[in-house]
Formats: structure tokens, C-alpha cells, sequence
């Protein structure tokens, strides 16, 4: 992978994290909602697949996942539930892409459960 080819990948995912972001947003996350993230990854050997699991787990202390695909491997992480932003998020994607390109991986994007809002209850002494 060349360094145009990288710069690409990682304008796209910055792309897509601050469009990601922006519909979290609309679905009502905050800065204030805590976010647990899964992060993706191919690569096309199962060696440069465990190499990045391997520096995710010294990174970020993360267990990631290695399975094959049809023609390439996937890798899977995910990050503990904490509060994130656009800038966060930005830098996580950076990141990401960085670790990708060192083991000639790709950083696949990432994605997050919106989490369910707590139902409305009625208090005790309402029956009505």
C-alpha cells in the first residue's frame, strides 16, 4: 500500500466518523453517553491479522479476534463502554488506520450500539 492509497483510506475514515458521529447525534448520544465501540479490521494474511490483534492488545490492552473471510482475514475489538466525542473519535480513527498500515492492514471503520434509553416509569404512588 502506498502512501497515497493510505492518506485516502485514512480521509475516508475520518469521513465517515464525523458523519457516524453526526447520526449518533440525531439518535441522541452525547458527549455525555458512554459508547462502546467495535473496531474492524482486514488484512489479506493471517499473519498481518494477529499482527495487529497483537499490537491492539499491547495498545489498547484489547482482546481482538482473528477469522477468516473469503479471501482475507477480519479482526474484531472492541473498546469498553466511556464517553466519547467527535474529537475522540477522530483521534481513535487515526489511531486505528496507523496501527492498520503498520502490519499492511486495513482499518475497516468502527460502530456503535446506540444505547436504549430507560423506559419512563410511573412513580409508586401514580396508578393512573
Amino acid at each position: 500500500m502506498d502512501e497515497s492509497e493510505r492518506d485516502h483510506i485514512l480521509q475516508s475514515q475520518l469521513q465517515m466518523t464525523a458523519a457516524t458521529w453526526s447520526q449518533l447525534q440525531k439518535s441522541g448520544v452525547s458527549e455525555v453517553t458512554p459508547l462502546s465501540v467495535d473496531l474492524f479490521f482486514v488484512a489479506a494474511t493471517e499473519s498481518e491479522a494477529r499482527a495487529v490483534a497483537s499490537e491492539l492488545a499491547s495498545a489498547r490492552g484489547l482482546q481482538a479476534s482473528v477469522g477468516p473471510a473469503e479471501d482475507s482475514f477480519n479482526i474484531e475489538a472492541t473498546l469498553p463502554s466511556q464517553h466519547l466525542s467527535a474529537a475522540l473519535l477522530q483521534e481513535l480513527t487515526q489511531e486505528m488506520c496507523q496501527i492498520g498500515f503498520r502490519h499492511n492492514a486495513k482499518f475497516d471503520g468502527w460502530g456503535a450500539m446506540i444505547p436504549r434509553r430507560k423506559a419512563a416509569t410511573k412513580p409508586w404512588w401514580r396508578f393512573w
